[in-house]
């Protein structure tokens, strides 16, 4: 069991990858009066042509499928239901998809570890039946009209349309009503049997608890134990040569709303950036966009007096293979207006030194003041093993090395021109 110590944070992590490959990491949280507990897959909706398990020949599969097996993994074959099963001892589960991986998480104060054992089970024990499949069909098809018309659904699902040519992301995690018609028990065996093996997922606990518990829970697990003398294979899964440009530049919908709202999508291409790289563009592109657009802006200061929006605008990243999309939402019925002012504001893409400095000592508070949230850190470490495959036990010391001079570098390594952007005008 490796031990590693989250600077600044003064929380121990152990670490141990068992014989099937489930890598386990345990965070201790000393008078935590709440536990987090996540089994993640890095499988998500993007992914939908691979070699499956012990075959040679690619396939494709419906869109929306690993959503679909997310929702399938709670049907058991003695009829119970493990949310339910969750709720008798006090706990709190759930499961969601996004486009690179599929997580099955619990929390709660009390029977941890008893908790730990069930999760284990039930996400080991797959049981589709032809009837439950069909069932489920119905069930996300009305999920999917459900989301159909609303507004953040429909702006986001525009977003990746009109952002990504080739790579699965553009179409919405849930898939499409003929994907989900066409989907079968084999297609899900098939992609559960690829997946879902332990050499794919990690184990992660947050909370105070016994990390030696936890492993030696994770050890005798169904899922550890029927897959010790497994080969651990190297999934193959299709590479696409997505283009650095966007689709469409602009588009407008209209839809029943109250006021407008305006997206604008950054591409940039990172495919020749070392990871190393890629960490350090993360943090500088939040500075940039936060500086520029941030609550504490000049810009925003400026938009509200003058009453073009009377919010904030929301930034957000996704990373997308070689790719990073950067995002800016807002809400305003002066949305020409604002998409120029965004313009003319980008046009100078450094910042001063002590916007950086400010910006930067808010990261850093960010990082340390997070070790009083089990949520957080929980998130931290999640962000850090999905992405990087390690945990970043120094995160700390490497926000402080971040300077100015090597942002201003970086930056201009980075392509601004390929953005896409889509407004909904009210009705």
């Amino acid at each position: 069991m490796k031990k590693l110590t989250l600077n600044k944070l003064d929380i121990d992590l152990f670490q141990e990858t068992l014989e099937s490959g489930l890598t386990v990491y345990v965070a201790v949280k000393e008078n935590s009066n709440r536990n987090y507990v996540a089994l993640t897959t890095r499988y998500g909706s993007d992914t939908v042509s691979f070699v499956p398990r012990g075959k040679k020949k690619m396939i494709d599969v419906p869109l929306g499928i690993a959503h679909f097996l997310e929702h399938q993994m709670f049907e058991m074959e003695d009829g119970t239901n493990p949310l339910e099963e969750f709720s008798k001892s006090g706990s709190d589960a759930n499961a969601y998809t996004n486009n690179s991986q599929t997580c099955y998480l619990f929390s709660g104060v009390h029977n941890i570890l008893e908790n730990l054992e069930y999760l284990l089970k039930y996400v080991s024990e797959p049981y589709f039946t032809d009837a439950s499949v069909e069932k489920e069909k119905g069930i996300i098809i009305e999920e999917l009209k459900m989301y159909a018309d609303m507004p953040d659904t429909v702006l986001f699902n525009t977003i990746f349309q009109n952002t990504m040519k080739l790579h699965p992301s553009k179409h919405p995690v849930i898939g499409t009503i003929q994907d989900i018609k066409k989907t079968t028990k084999e297609d899900l065996y098939t992609c559960y049997e690829t997946f879902y093996h332990p050499s794919n997922m990690y184990l992660l606990v947050v909370g105070n608890v016994d990390p030696k518990e936890v492993i030696e829970v994770a050890r005798n697990s169904n899922l550890n134990q029927k897959h010790i003398k497994d080969k651990h294979e190297m999934i193959q899964v299709k590479h696409y040569d997505e283009p650095k440009a966007v689709v469409k530049k602009y588009e407008k919908k209209t839809l029943d709303i109250v006021l407008p709202k305006i997206a604008i999508t950054w591409k940039f291409n990172l495919e020749h950036k070392s990871v190393e790289e890629k960490k350090k563009l993360n943090q500088y592109l939040s500075i940039l966009f936060s500086s520029k657009f941030g609550s504490s802006s000049l810009c925003l200061e400026n938009l509200r007096n003058e009453r073009i929006i009377s919010d904030i605008l929301y930034l957000d990243r996704v990373p997308i293979d070689d790719y990073l999309l950067y995002m800016m939402v807002g809400e305003t019925k002066e949305y020409d207006t604002l998409l120029e002012r965004i313009k003319t504001e980008m046009k100078d893409i450094t910042i001063s030194k002590e916007d950086f400095e400010r910006k930067k000592k808010v990261l850093i508070s960010s990082y340390i003041y997070m070790s009083d949230n089990v949520d957080s850190i929980a998130g931290y470490l999640d962000e850090t093993i999905y992405y990087y495959h390690q945990v970043e036990d120094n995160w700390y010391q490497f926000l402080k090395e971040l300077t100015w001079e090597e942002m201003n570098e970086m930056i201009k390594t980075i392509d601004f021109s390929h953005y896409s952007v889509v407004v909904l005008e009210s009705k």
